[in-house]
């Protein structure tokens, strides 16, 4: 669970309040026992993140979107 703020409400807003800055591809955020690695950003937002559990196996196809349906 991600701590809650008033100062973000998505994912991508948990990374800009961490990080204070919009992070370039391929910058990685350790929070407790999750990694967070940036795959998609640009100066306005970022797009895509992956998150791995630490411990856990790498993903198969880690450039591949997770399908959330």
């Amino acid at each position: 669970d991600l701590p809650l703020a008033s100062g973000y409400q998505t994912l991508a807003g948990f990374l800009l309040y961490k990080w204070q800055k919009i992070p370039a591809v391929g910058e990685v955020l350790t929070f407790r026992d999750l990694e967070f690695t940036v795959l998609a950003a640009n100066w306005l937002r970022v797009d895509r993140v992956r998150v791995c559990r630490l411990g856990d196996p790498a993903p198969a196809h880690p450039d591949r979107p997770i399908d959330k349906h």
